[in-house]
């Protein structure tokens, strides 16, 4: 004898592949020297079997270790908001953005002058299952961007020295 048993499968969301690289304003040079400020190249996709989620439209970036004290940013997108914000059941601080991610490759990373070093930051980005518009899954990917030391030219301070005339007696 068979006996039918109903099965339900509840979608679930599995949250977004995160990828972000750092690219020099400086556009001869190699890596991301000092003195020179820099652009973060993020993408957020869905990474998800069966296709049936949606990368969800904002970001949070979240500033680390060093911001304000040796790096601070510029945005150029059309607006932020600051934190602290509570991402998926996580606390994120006071130093953190909320920004649409079209405008993720609007965030400039400028570090103070001679400082060389990491700059840390966290992207939280989330999906949405379309079959359930409840279920979201975020994902907080850390990413660390390493500012190169560059030797300065020297500096060379000239004086002009008078120097009396010696008079041999």
């Amino acid at each position: 004898a068979f006996q039918f048993v109903p099965l339900t499968w509840n979608p679930v969301a599995d949250g977004p592949t995160i990828l972000a690289t750092a690219v020099s304003d400086d556009s001869t040079a190699v890596g991301l020297p000092e003195d020179k400020s820099f652009s973060i190249n993020a993408s957020i996709s869905a990474n998800d079997v069966d296709g049936s989620e949606v990368v969800g439209d904002w970001v949070v970036v979240e500033f680390g270790v060093g911001y304000n004290a040796s790096w601070t940013f510029s945005f150029s997108g059309s607006s932020f908001q600051w934190g602290p914000f509570s991402v998926g059941g996580v606390s994120v601080g006071a130093n953190s953005i909320n920004i649409t991610r079209a405008d993720l490759d609007k965030l400039k990373i400028i570090p103070l002058e001679n400082w060389h070093g990491d700059v840390p930051i966290i992207i939280h980005g989330f999906t949405t299952e379309l079959l359930d518009p409840t279920e979201i899954a975020w994902k907080h990917e850390p990413f660390t961007f390493s500012v190169t030391a560059v030797p300065d030219p020297p500096v060379v301070n000239l004086q002009t020295v008078g120097v009396p005339e010696f008079n041999r007696t």
